[in-house]
């Protein structure tokens, strides 16, 4: 793993970016090491989950987001983010 890179890197879409920026940025995060990323995105209640070896999964509202190895016993209904 890089050194300062984050086991777990978290960012929120925002309107004025495209998914195509956010998933590159997601996407650099793995590069420099983190073991995943997290793109929360307010407007489609989801949360698009990067593993490596860029590896892309959608978890919707009605589903459980779990930390994995990156952040062990986490878990969450996807829907808690938006409450």
């Amino acid at each position: 793993m890089a050194q300062g890179a984050p086991t777990l890197a978290v960012e929120v879409a925002r309107s004025r970016n495209t998914t195509t920026q956010t998933a590159r940025k997601a996407l650099e995060y793995l590069v420099a090491g983190a073991q995943m990323a997290w793109v929360v995105d307010p407007g489609a209640q989801s949360v698009m989950v990067f593993t490596p070896p860029n590896q892309i999964r959608i978890v919707g509202a009605d589903e459980t987001l779990e930390g994995e190895g990156a952040l062990p016993g986490f878990s969450c209904s996807v829907s808690g983010f938006f409450e």
